[in-house]
């Protein structure tokens, strides 16, 4: 048992520390604020140092209300950047203020910027800034912690989550050129044409009129290299309508609900909303009544489509909806933890100083994002992504990917992605 003495409570000291130390360290903890009632090891979160334990001085984040602009300094403890630091403690920062900084996503609160998408900016976080968007800082804290706590109190018993792998796979558009609708047929053969591109004429020409397979329709084959593996990866399912930023094909086809039916009955399936669905609450209700949900879990998993939301209105529609978890938390143009955790963790609204029921993934690396910004080849990608699957394995931590089934073959510009794709399932399953 680790007892955290402080001088008060707090909705946010309680949070942080219920996902340190239970969800992360797996101990038990308990927060008092009578001397009398300390048992096991003592952590004294206090401006009142004591020999007994270990004594972290606190800011005054956890006790504050609301949400207001923070001055953020940043210091070292070791070869770990912190934020919060303070003087005469054991520790040279507030760790729980900083992780619950982090994880609360404060500064996306006080951010009034966006990108083309309206999405919060990766240039605007702390951690793009400081140079640890790659290292699940607070999970490494955490860690460091726990062996200070073992080198004073050898009695002190931990257990930790095991490293677990979920790949996910985003499907946007079922068909490169089947079910577009003639128009659209002939604008792109006309396009094509006009840029030389007879390839893709003759490929187009030979799935529309001679029944060839679709490149894009692979939903079966995803679904098999994972089986093969025994990996349970989950799928998110863009129900919404033909646009611009949404899905290419007009309408569906019998072939694909009864590919989507079988994969919801056997794996956890989440709903992939359309470009607006973060906005308007009536789009979201409607694609959620039309997605094929797994009548066996109770889990209804999101992501939004083209990580497009903002925090806290996005998270209180998914919550407002039933949602149970949300799959989101990433960047689109950078790898890496947005929270600074590879764990999964509830949703923390400041606003309203309460804990949500909203589970949130923290996603690490996107397909698009290891090939279109970073400009790695299929060889290079696989060594970066196996890099970044040992340091979560390092912190005992849930290694989140994003691929979609269209980038998942060997057209176009995804040429020997699908071999990478099958390398990777290997590296970074749990053996």
């Amino acid at each position: 048992m680790i007892t955290i003495y402080t001088d008060r409570i707090s909705n946010r000291l309680n949070y942080i520390c219920n996902q340190l130390f239970k969800s992360v360290l797996g101990c038990e903890y308990k927060i008092t604020t009578d001397r009398a009632e300390i048992v096991g090891f003592p952590i004294w979160y206090s401006d009142e140092k004591n020999e007994n334990g270990i004594h972290i001085k606190p800011v005054q984040l956890l006790f504050e209300h609301g949400v207001q602009p923070q001055n953020v300094q940043t210091g070292t403890w070791d070869d770990l950047i912190t934020l919060f630091p303070t003087e005469g403690g054991d520790i040279p920062f507030d760790l729980f203020a900083a992780s619950f900084y982090l994880l609360s996503r404060y500064e996306e609160y006080v951010c009034d910027k966006s990108d083309a998408h309206g999405r919060f900016p990766v240039e605007e976080s702390i951690a793009f800034q400081k140079g640890f968007l790659t290292d699940p800082l607070v999970d490494r804290w955490i860690l460091k912690l726990k062996e200070i706590i073992i080198q004073r109190d050898a009695h002190q018993s931990f257990n930790l989550p095991t490293y677990r792998f979920i790949p996910t796979i985003d499907v946007d558009n079922i068909y490169a050129y089947r079910n577009h609708g003639l128009l659209q047929f002939v604008y792109c053969s006309v396009r094509d044409m006009m840029r030389d591109r007879w390839d893709l004429v003759r490929q187009r020409y030979s799935v529309v009129t001679r029944g060839k397979k679709d490149p894009f329709f692979n939903l079966s084959m995803v679904y098999n290299l994972h089986l093969k593996r025994k990996l349970h990866p989950v799928f998110f399912f863009h129900c919404g309508t033909f646009g611009k930023h949404d899905k290419r094909s007009i309408y569906p086809s019998f072939s694909y609900w009864k590919i989507r039916k079988r994969i919801a009955k056997d794996e956890v399936v989440g709903l992939h909303p359309s470009y607006n669905c973060s906005k308007h609450p009536f789009l979201l209700k409607i694609e959620k009544f039309l997605m094929i949900w797994n009548k066996e879990s109770t889990e209804r998993p999101n992501r939004f489509h083209y990580l497009r939301f903002r925090i806290p209105e996005s998270y209180e529609l998914l919550e407002k909806e039933g949602f149970t978890s949300d799959w989101s938390l990433c960047y689109s143009s950078q790898p890496g933890f947005r929270a600074s955790t590879s764990h999964p963790f509830y949703f923390y609204h400041l606003k309203e100083e309460r804990e949500t029921s909203l589970l949130l993934y923290p996603t690490a690396v996107m397909d698009k994002t290891i090939k279109s910004d970073m400009g790695l080849n299929p060889e290079s990608a696989i060594d970066y992504v196996s890099n970044l699957k040992e340091t979560v394995a390092s912190v005992h931590g849930t290694f989140i990917t994003l691929f979609h089934n269209e980038h998942i073959t060997d057209v176009f510009a995804w040429k020997g992605w699908h071999h990478a794709y099958e390398v990777l399932l290997d590296k970074c399953k749990v053996k």
